[in-house]
């Protein structure tokens, strides 16, 4: 029988001893995910289209924009898409979605204020 060839994500969750000798396959299809940054990307897009001429829609500006939320937002994480499925529910509340529409649009006001780059 062949050794078993193991991928440096595998030994990783391997040394830490979540992974079973035979379930390696199951940690090639597992991700780590940050819900609240999925949610932040789409309100920013909205946040941005609604105040289309008043701010710069740079690349660098829009990475500002959502590391300044983020920072303001608990994290939400994620391993297999059954618990996002489930997590994506949660996140849908509608305190959840006013937190994070409040921290982007602050986050949109400083860097309009403050951008990394001249003002063009």
């Amino acid at each position: 029988m062949a050794p078993l060839v193991l991928s440096c994500r595998q030994e990783k969750w391997q040394s830490y001893g979540i992974v079973a000798k035979g379930k390696e396959k199951e940690v090639s299809e597992m991700e780590l995910r940050n819900l609240t940054e999925k949610l932040v990307w789409q309100r920013l897009d909205e946040v941005l289209k609604e105040q289309e001429a008043e701010y710069c829609a740079c690349e660098q500006c829009r990475l500002d924009i959502a590391a300044l939320s983020l920072n303001q937002l608990p994290p939400r994480y994620v391993v297999t898409q059954r618990g996002e499925t489930f997590s994506k529910a949660d996140i849908l509340e509608i305190q959840r979605y006013v937190d994070v529409v409040a921290a982007v649009t602050k986050a949109v006001n400083m860097v309009k204020r403050k951008p990394h780059h001249s003002k063009l």
